[in-house]
């Protein structure tokens, strides 16, 4: 009976995920915010693209993703969204030069095994205390107060 509950919850968030992403498509960024080309040094433009994360620097150290649990980060004019490898998480965000900001965050809450919940842990850590990114190319790297995160482009 509970195992149902959490299930009903769970599909509750997913839906009002997608729908709080459906509707940001198509709106203008806040007031200020810019995307400059990528290339131009900082930054770079993030609209309507999507990454695979390829590796994080947490504490020095160098993670891979867990096999079959690749975390993920797209983008759309105002929304950001992606998956940690368990749960599923959105919100706006706005970029001004090199510096990424992202809102308040909306993320689902499923279980999962403790390797693929510690790679969430620091993935979400991460992209909650951006300091800067830069598009290299197809490589996105964003750094943060907790670590730095590179992605690929798919």
């Amino acid at each position: 009976m509970q195992r149902n509950r959490w299930k009903q919850i769970v599909l509750a968030l997913s839906l009002v995920l997608v729908a709080l992403t459906a509707c940001g498509q198509g709106n203008s960024a806040g007031a200020g915010a810019t995307t400059p080309p990528a290339g131009s040094g900082g930054g770079g433009n993030l609209a309507n693209t999507k990454w695979v994360l390829s590796s994080m620097d947490i504490g020095g150290t160098q993670r891979l993703p867990v096999p079959r649990a690749q975390p993920t980060l797209e983008f759309s004019a105002t929304d950001a969204s992606g998956k940690t490898g368990c749960n599923s998480f959105g919100g706006p965000y706005t970029v001004q030069g090199d510096k990424l900001n992202l809102g308040q965050l909306i993320q689902t809450m499923m279980g999962c095994p403790d390797d693929v919940m510690q790679q969430e842990k620091d993935y979400m850590a991460a992209l909650n205390a951006i300091q800067s990114f830069a598009i290299n190319g197809k490589q996105l790297t964003i750094t943060s107060s907790t670590g730095i995160l590179h992605f690929t482009q798919v």
